[in-house]
């Protein structure tokens, strides 16, 4: 068939009661409803039908994750690859000087805790949709493990809109900060938790920090309740930024950190898999993977996340809560051994900042959500909310 755009189509379709119909291209945006009695053959074809796109097939990884999904209208969001007949819906949000930001969500009935994950530079909310939304989510259920998840792409990422006199930069840390601030509202609006998470990877994990630190009971913008009750730090930039990182790359290995450094000045791992694999990921990691996730970051950002010159004004990172948002109940910081954009010393300087033990997992390169080893990263996730809750 051949292949068109279509947006903002809404269809029906019979869809087989008991199994989750997952429905992949990277085409169009459109909204599936179920129902009872149908066939999933019969959902095939009157999406063909329909979208004039051919249907990629269902491998066995996707096949194992099929969830009942019956009687429901469910919004599916254009995640640049990813369409999934499921409970992922949009939830975006106007932030209070006017800009659009596009979030998701997949909320699970008779739990009270919440995940609220952060991307970083290049990226944006498909990255955690790949994996960790459906391991939070659904994986669990049956432990009575799921949490709510959301997640956000920060403004001029993904598809959330920017200022148009921003230039090429699309906020500095306290905007990007106050921007989760206002999500985290919105959501503690709408369903009363006892436990809700910030999850920040690379810079957003610096944004997660200035969030967090500032997340005390005498500070003004959240007098009338606290926004986090723990964080998780993924791969994160330390509280101080990254230029003693970049410093100490240079003296390890100056060829290589003179490549890394013109991939992110050029964004050439948006087009080149070999160094989209240096930048972000392992050798394990399978070279169509590579492929996928290099288009999905080449089309991630309008215009950069941060001015690098400009951030270290606004640091470092100041714990206004005096040392009430410290200590393992508190915080988990991962870090990967593979990982050549945040190094071990890096990730020991924030573990040390928040009085924790860095978990260093070998093997585990800089995307640590998508990465050959992600599932170890979810883990270690899961038990400190457990814990914590």
């Amino acid at each position: 068939c051949k292949r068109t755009l279509i947006d903002e189509r809404r269809l029906s379709h019979d869809v087989l009661s008991k199994d989750f119909f997952l429905f992949s291209t990277t085409t169009f945006t459109m909204t599936f409803t179920t129902t009872r009695g149908g066939t999933l053959r019969a959902a095939a074809r009157s999406a063909a039908l329909y979208s004039a796109t051919t249907l990629c097939d269902f491998d066995a990884r996707w096949r194992r994750r099929r969830r009942r999904c019956v009687g429901k209208t469910t919004p599916v969001t254009r995640i640049r690859g990813w369409w999934c007949c499921s409970l992922v819906k949009e939830n975006g949000y106007v932030t209070s000087d006017g800009i659009e930001i596009s979030a998701i969500e997949r909320m699970n009935k008779g739990n009270n805790v919440a995940l609220i994950l952060l991307h970083g530079s290049y990226h944006a909310k498909w990255c955690y949709l790949e994996h960790f939304f459906d391991y939070f989510g659904y994986e669990n259920a049956d432990d009575g493990q799921n949490v709510d998840v959301f997640a956000m792409d920060f403004r001029g990422q993904g598809e959330s809109g920017m200022k148009k006199d921003g230039g090429n930069v699309a906020g500095t840390l306290e905007r990007h900060a106050e921007d989760v601030r206002e999500y985290a509202k919105y959501i503690r609006g709408r369903k009363k938790y006892e436990k809700v998470f910030v999850v920040g990877h690379s810079f957003g994990g610096l944004i997660a920090q200035k969030v967090f630190a500032e997340d005390s009971d005498d500070d003004e913008r959240v007098k009338e309740a606290k926004l986090f009750d723990g964080m998780i730090l993924l791969a994160s930039v330390p509280p101080t930024g990254n230029s003693e990182m970049v410093k100490r790359f240079l003296k390890k290995d100056l060829w290589k950190s003179m490549k890394i450094t013109y991939a992110f000045i050029s964004k050439q791992f948006g087009a080149d898999p070999k160094s989209c694999r240096e930048c972000f990921f392992s050798e394990e990691v399978e070279e169509k993977d590579i492929e996928k996730y290099m288009r999905l970051i080449n089309d991630s950002s309008k215009a950069r996340l941060l001015d690098l010159k400009k951030l270290n004004e606004e640091l470092p990172i100041v714990d206004k809560s005096k040392g009430r948002q410290k200590g393992k109940e508190k915080v988990l910081v991962i870090g990967g051994k593979d990982d050549y954009v945040v190094d071990e010393e890096g990730v020991r300087e924030t573990a040390e900042f928040w009085h924790v033990e860095a978990n260093l997992i070998a093997g585990l390169a800089h995307d640590v959500m998508l990465d050959a080893k992600w599932q170890t990263v979810a883990e270690r996730m899961m038990q400190f909310v457990n814990s914590s809750s």
